[in-house]
């Protein structure tokens, strides 16, 4: 498909759209049938007060008397903009130091309220709720959200362009009740420390309030919120005349003391045991340095009970991508993850040089010791927001040098050898929200290294610009890449380049966007960011089409369609393009159903599986398909089913996969649930890189079979809302098998060769989180990790292949349990010290 036929193809879907909106609008009355007006935002005074109410979820204290009460709420799920089933009742009121919340949610059937216990942020156990949403600097983008369930489970989020951060975990407090034949009543306060607001005299806040009532799968707020619109905070309602309120000093350290106790057993080898024990200590530190902005600081950091990381077989050119589970990098990094160039697992990451070691060994050394990860001294980030909408960032962390250790086998005699220097990473964001929930902001990161290894730089300035309506926006951004190695560069430096453009329709019933995005072939952000793959000039089109009322056998409908067409940036050569898609809806029983599509029309050339430059192998034709279906999560055994099988390719390069994954979800009662997770992928045909002959410099690819196996259990028994349990195991396993052996011609296509190697291999990995977590007062807690590790790579030089790598699945999870294998046992204990509660002073509040 060249340029020109490319260009024509998407003007015509462009004409098509519009026709289509024309119509829409014709016949449909647009997209708001009913011609309601739901921009108009709801508005509530709160009244200060003298004394604060004892936060027990009575609602007794004389202050909620004489408080203004909203109701009147409107639902938008099921359906949208109809009378919840049940009333709600708000209250707010404040004084010097907090800002407090009375909710009384009627239900006739209190028998019924759902009460299913959590853990923290469980916002989508099975339980009614209530929340409450603040935008304090009225900015209709950034907010926080405090939710709390009918157990008294807390939940908290802050919101921002870039989404929900439920990482984010603020200190405050709650309170709930049951009233027997009336209904549940919760009652919050929310210290200032926890949020930012302007210093100002008089404040208005964005305010939204949320209700779920869980048996009829019903949510409701307080201002109407239309669910075809976009965005969320920007349809608030307006809390009025907040006065003589002041930003407090919020000072706030949370030192920790923590113990490990590390057994590493080979069976086989006993020689090789090891225990280890070890006391480790440090601090948390959170300052406000004025109103707006906020230095969080982690000295000698303690990552060690996170969840473990889900390792993989990895068979392809780009390297796996890693969820972040440190807590330090998780909350309040939504400035920093602006333009796309930040991924925090690059900081105390694997050593540049681990997998240089083995290459540098002399005859008769081996390794004793290769760290897989550097010593963080701190890391540091000063975030916020002014009353001006200019938001800035500034984030910094220093890992220490880490070495690798050889020893001479017969002398004994050790030597290092250094894998990583003394690293200095930096983050520094400058953002400016606008009108029309808008904004403009650029975003720089900036990568120092001791001595000779590489330094980087990356910057990137990014966009939105919506309409007056906020019916249609623009977005991009720019990026520069700046890479700076006498070694590695002829010049000691390299430059590269990368762009992005959206036009989007954000509203209504039907939405699409355009998009074109571009990569130099030297655009390189991989210093402390994360891209597989450069050198691309991609465009594309995605349609959206959602109904959101009932009607008929559904509650509502989905479906999405996006196209893209994939250039190399140089040259301009083809590489791909695809259709990909989902259909579904959600029926009267809660029931989801629907199925998913992915296919190639045309072959495809992949530049990047051959590992070297200027080389390709060429991609036949194929078609992908699945369906799914998940059942009401509201009983008791739940189930998320799905499956697809695709076809294609051609000679010597066939392509043949299926794949099925089931997840039943089973609630023994309230306090103990099960959820596990079993996914099996197969591929009966598949062709990909093996190896390049060390002889010939032949580019060699296999026709192999793969078959991979994911078993994931987790567990939660919660004793109380602020105690619980949990466990989460998983067993990975992936085995392939080669049948033939093909050499990659110059024109991408492949012929038989003579080469015979084995490659094939065996991967299995077996990770235990068993955490039990006590927060014995807000921002407090005491946590108890045990973790079990067990990772066993077979290939053909390993002794274990022959028993192990041609074995089937079940047998592998047998013999897996009789490899080498690490258990920590460990024990940390943190405590909240906030300023306003250690010295606090009694002062007079203003009426």
């Amino acid at each position: 498909m060249n340029r020109i036929n490319l260009f024509s193809f998407f003007l015509f879907l462009f004409n098509l759209l519009n026709i289509y909106h024309a119509i829409a609008h014709n016949y449909n009355g647009g997209d708001n049938p009913d011609n309601k007006d739901t921009s108009i935002a709801k508005i509530m005074s709160a009244k200060k007060i003298n004394q604060a109410p004892k936060i027990d979820g009575k609602l007794e204290e004389a202050v909620w008397d004489n408080a203004m009460v909203v109701s009147g709420f409107t639902t938008f799920e099921p359906e949208v903009g109809q009378t919840p089933s049940q009333k709600t009742e708000i209250k707010i009121t404040y004084d010097n130091s907090a800002i407090y919340v009375a909710a009384r949610m009627y239900d006739t059937a209190t028998d019924s309220i759902l009460r299913q216990l959590g853990t923290r942020d469980a916002v989508r156990a099975n339980a009614d709720y209530i929340a409450i949403f603040l935008d304090t600097y009225d900015d209709d983008q950034n907010g926080f959200g405090f939710v709390v369930s009918a157990a008294n489970v807390q939940s908290d989020a802050k919101y921002s362009a870039s989404g929900e951060d439920w990482t984010w975990n603020g200190v405050w407090y709650s309170n709930v009740q049951i009233e027997e034949g009336v209904g549940w009543t919760a009652e919050l306060k929310i210290p200032y420390f926890t949020i930012r607001f302007p210093e100002k005299e008089v404040q208005d806040w964005g305010i939204g309030f949320m209700r779920q009532i869980r048996r009829h799968r019903e949510r409701s707020m307080w201002n109407n919120m239309d669910p075809s619109q976009d965005g969320f905070v920007n349809q608030f309602g307006s809390l009025k005349g907040l006065t003589g309120i002041q930003p407090p000093v919020r000072l706030s350290v949370t030192p920790y003391i923590s113990t490990y106790t590390d057994f590493y057993r080979d069976s086989e080898n006993p020689d090789d045991n090891t225990e280890n024990f070890s006391v480790r200590g440090g601090m948390d530190l959170k300052y406000g340095i004025n109103e707006s902005f906020t230095l969080d600081m982690a000295l000698i950091p303690d990552f060690g009970q996170v969840q473990s990381d889900d390792q993989v077989l990895n068979l392809g050119p780009f390297e796996v991508f890693f969820n972040e589970n440190r807590p330090f990098f998780m909350e309040g990094t939504e400035l920093f993850s602006k333009g796309d160039i930040f991924y925090s697992r690059r900081i105390g990451g694997r050593p540049l040089k681990y997998y240089d070691v083995e290459d540098e060994l002399l005859d008769g050394e081996s390794i004793e010791n290769n760290p897989t990860a550097p010593q963080m001294y701190n890391a540091s980030k000063i975030s916020g927001r002014n009353p001006n909408g200019i938001g800035l960032g500034f984030f910094n962390a220093v890992t220490g040098r880490t070495y690798a250790t050889i020893v001479n086998d017969e002398t004994g005699e050790k030597r290092e050898m250094l894998t990583t220097p003394l690293t200095n990473y930096n983050i520094l964001v400058f953002e400016k929200t606008l009108k029309n929930a808008s904004f403009i902001n650029i975003v720089n990161t900036n990568v120092l290294r001791e001595g000779s290894f590489r330094d980087a730089n990356v910057t990137a300035g990014n966009f939105s610009f919506s309409d007056k309506k906020q019916v249609y926006a623009i977005s991009g951004s720019a990026k520069l890449s700046q890479l700076y190695a006498k070694d590695e560069f002829e010049d000691g430096s390299e430059l590269g380049f990368a762009y992005n453009l959206d036009f989007a329709k954000t509203q209504g019933n039907f939405k699409f966007n355009v998009w074109q995005n571009v990569e130099s072939d030297t655009y390189d952000p991989n210093d402390l960011g994360f891209l597989n793959s450069n050198n691309e000039f991609t465009n594309g089109l995605t349609l959206r089409y959602n109904i959101y009322q009932p009607k008929g056998i559904y509650n509502n409908v989905f479906a999405r369609m996006s196209i893209a067409h994939s250039m190399l940036y140089k040259p301009f050569d083809f590489q791909d393009f695809r259709i990909n898609g989902n259909a579904g809806m959600t029926l009267k029983n809660f029931m989801t159903v629907g199925m998913f599509y992915n296919f190639r029309p045309v072959k495809a050339n992949d530049y990047f599986e051959p590992r070297a430059e200027d080389r390709f192998s060429k991609r036949g034709q194929f078609v992908f398909m699945g369906a799914f279906i998940s059942t009401d999560y509201r009983k008791k055994l739940a189930f998320d089913i799905e499956g697809g099988a695709g076809t294609g390719g051609f000679e010597n390069a066939p392509y043949n996969e299926y794949f099925f994954r089931i997840n039943p979800r089973v609630r023994v009662n309230d306090r103990l649930s099960f959820n596990h997770n079993l996914f099996v992928n197969k591929f009966p045909d598949n062709s990909g890189y093996a190896t390049t002959d060390e002889d010939t410099d032949n580019i060699i690819y296999g026709s192999r079979k793969i078959s991979t196996v994911i078993n994931t259990l987790t567990g939660n028994y919660i004793f109380t809302s602020r105690m619980g349990l949990s466990l989460r195991a998983r067993h990975y396993w992936s085995r392939v098998n080669y049948d033939q052996f093909y050499q990659l011609r110059e024109d991408g296509f492949l012929d038989p060769t003579e080469y015979t190697g084995n490659h094939d291999n065996s991967f299995n990995a077996f990770n235990v989180d068993l955490v039990y977590n006590w927060e014995f007062t807000p921002g407090s807690q005491l946590s108890i990790v045990w973790k079990n590790n067990i990772s066993l790579y077979t290939d053909s030089d390993s002794e274990e292949y022959s028993h192990i790598a041609t074995k089937n699945y079940l047998n592998n999870v047998s013999d897996t349990f009789n490899a080498p294998q690490l258990n920590s046992f460990s024990i940390r204990l943190l405590y909240f010290l906030d300023y306003q509660q250690v010295f606090k002073k009694k002062v007079k509040a203003k009426v």
